[in-house]
C-alpha cells in the first residue's frame, strides 16, 4: 500500500528511481532517495561525527573566509544567493549573517529535492538570521528547472556547499552547472565546495564510521521504497559497504545483501509489479562521492563555461572553496 503522505509526483519520482536502477544488471538507487524527513536528520549526524572533518573543515573556511568571498563576488552591490542541494541550509547561514551586516536584507533562494530539508531551513533561517527574505523551490537539480529571481541592477552568487557535487557523475554535475550557468548573468558568481582527494585510509574511516550512522542513511533509502510504494525490504538483512575507486577518484557506497533474499514491489504509478532476487554479497549502489584535484575542479568549471577566480584550502589539502564567475 502506498504511504498516504506521499504526494504523486513523490511516488513517481520514487518508483521510476526504483525501477530504473533495480532493474539493471549492476542494482542501484538514485542518491536522494534517502533523504526525506529522517534522512535530512542522519546526514546532519554525520556531518557532525568526529572522522567527517570535511564538515568542518568547509564550515572553518566559510567562517573564515566570508566577508572576502562576499567582497569578490559583488564588490559593493546589493546581490542575491542561491543555493543548490541546500539541505539544511547551515553553510549558507555563514554568508546570510554577512550579507544581512553590510545590506540589511537577502533575497535567499534554496533549491532542493527535499521538502522537509527546505521547511526546516526556512524556519531555522527565519528565527536566527531576520531579514532574510526565502523563497524555496523543490527541484530535482538533473531533472527539473529552477528559476533563479535578483535583486535590479545586484548581482547573484550561487552556492553549491557541503562537497554535494562529488555525489554526482561528471556529467551529471556539467550538466547541472550548465544550467545554472544558464541563468546566470556576466558577472555572477559561483561559490563551489569540494571535497579533495586524500588517502585511502583516511577516506575509509570516514565513510565507513562505527557509529552506524551512514548504514542507516544508506538503509533509509529502503525504508523508503517500503513506505512510499508498499515494498517488503526487510533492512536489517542490507548492511553498509564502502569501496574506493582509485581509477575514478571516487567512493562508492553499496548495501551489501547479507543473505539469498527475495523483494517485491507491488504495482504502483503506472509501473508493474517488479519481483526482484538477491544472491548473498549482491549490492545495490546507493550512492557515490567524487573527490577532485585542482586541475579536474578547474576542468570542470571551464567546460560548464565558469571562470576561475580564487580559491581557498586547508593545510592538509583535503577540502576547497571555489569562486568562479559565470
Amino acid at each position: 500500500m502506498v504511504a498516504d503522505y506521499a504526494s504523486a509526483e513523490v511516488v513517481q519520482a520514487v518508483a521510476r528511481g526504483a525501477h530504473t536502477g533495480l532493474s539493471a544488471s549492476r542494482k542501484t538507487l538514485p542518491p536522494w532517495l534517502p533523504y526525506d524527513e529522517r534522512g535530512v536528520i542522519l546526514s546532519d549526524e554525520i556531518a557532525r561525527l568526529p572522522a567527517h572533518h570535511a564538515n568542518r573543515t568547509e564550515t572553518d573556511l566559510l567562517q573564515h573566509n566570508a566577508i572576502e568571498v562576499l567582497r569578490m563576488a559583488a564588490g559593493y552591490r546589493p546581490f542575491t544567493i542561491v543555493e543548490l542541494g541546500a539541505g539544511s541550509a547551515a553553510k549558507s547561514g555563514l554568508l546570510l549573517g554577512s550579507l544581512i551586516r553590510s545590506q540589511g536584507s537577502v533575497l535567499y533562494q534554496p533549491v532542493d529535492i527535499s521538502r522537509a530539508a527546505l521547511d526546516f531551513a526556512e524556519f531555522d533561517i527565519a528565527s536566527k538570521i531576520p531579514g532574510v527574505v526565502s523563497r524555496p523551490r523543490v527541484a530535482n537539480l538533473i531533472k527539473d528547472s529552477y528559476q533563479i529571481k535578483r535583486w535590479h541592477g545586484g548581482r547573484t552568487l550561487a552556492i553549491w556547499a557541503n562537497s554535494a557535487i562529488g555525489t554526482f557523475s561528471r556529467p551529471e554535475a556539467q550538466d547541472i552547472l550548465l544550467n545554472l550557468h544558464s541563468q546566470l548573468e556576466s558577472g555572477d558568481s559561483l561559490l563551489l565546495c569540494v571535497d579533495l582527494v586524500q588517502d585511502q585510509e583516511t577516506l575509509m574511516s570516514t565513510y565507513d564510521d562505527r557509529s552506524g550512522c551512514h548504514q542507516a542513511l544508506s538503509r533509509n533509502a529502503l525504508e523508503r521504497l517500503n513506505k512510499v510504494l508498499g515494498a517488503n525490504f526487510e533492512v536489517e538483512q542490507f548492511a553498509h559497504k564502502v569501496v574506493w575507486n582509485r581509477h575514478e577518484a571516487l567512493v562508492e557506497m553499496h548495501l551489501r545483501s547479507v543473505t539469498t533474499q527475495g523483494v517485491t514491489i507491488p504495482p504502483v504509478a503506472s509501473y508493474p509489479r517488479l519481483d526482484l532476487a538477491f544472491r548473498t554479497d549482491e549490492t545495490i549502489q546507493t550512492k557515490s562521492s567524487y573527490k577532485f584535484t585542482f586541475a579536474t575542479l578547474a576542468s570542470l568549471l571551464i567546460w560548464s563555461g565558469f571562470t576561475m577566480k580564487e580559491t581557498w584550502h586547508d593545510c592538509a589539502c583535503s577540502f576547497a572553496l571555489a569562486l568562479a564567475t559565470a
